[in-house]
């Protein structure tokens, strides 16, 4: 397939996807934050081909670097991560779930908070928070959390998983678990 047909046809799968998000953000996180959500709709191809730099997702108080990376079974994801106050984490949290809410309106947030860190996993309605293994169709692409050192500081995660891998397959099933056969009666 040649470049110009590759093109004709990324603008047209452009044109199925609801943009309803360009007028909603004002501020640089947020427009960053679109810009990563439009690239996992399309497997990141433009950060892996070319090899270029996505974004940040950083505020003011939290400078929060980001990069690719793929999970075991392939599947690429953009990953940011930091190390920062308490404070700043707070505000870097609060301020990204906001935007992230804004962005995506339809999708369902899981928010958990135990004993002050939080966990947020997002996607359309009906995902499945995914094991620590791999995403897998029906698990939700995106992930935030800070929590706590030991340090007294937070570490900040944000990753974002490919919407359009074509290593996205459904889950396997949970290995059966090993009985051990029963000793022999003497």
């Amino acid at each position: 397939m040649n470049k110009k047909t590759a093109r004709i046809i990324s603008l047209l799968c452009l044109c199925l996807f609801p943009i309803s998000a360009l007028s909603q953000c004002t501020d640089q996180l947020c427009k960053n934050l679109e810009i990563i959500a439009t690239a996992a709709k399309f497997d990141f191809r433009e950060y892996r081909q070319n090899q270029t730099a996505g974004p940040d997702i950083s505020t003011n108080d939290a400078k929060v670097a980001c990069q690719m990376s793929a999970w075991a079974n392939n599947v690429p994801m953009y990953m940011c991560y930091a190390q920062v106050p308490p404070a700043n984490a707070e505000n870097w949290y609060a301020t990204t779930l906001r935007a992230l809410q804004r962005l995506e309106p339809s999708w369902r947030f899981q928010i958990r908070s135990p004993d002050g860190d939080h966990f947020v996993d997002a996607g359309p309605e009906g995902c499945e928070i995914p094991p620590n293994r791999g995403p897998y169709i029906g698990q939700c692409p995106l992930h935030l959390q800070a929590v706590r050192q030991k340090d007294g500081t937070v570490r900040l995660h944000y990753w974002m998983n490919s919407l359009s891998s074509p290593y996205l397959f459904p889950r396997p099933p949970d290995p059966a678990p090993k009985t051990v056969p029963p000793a022999p009666t003497p």
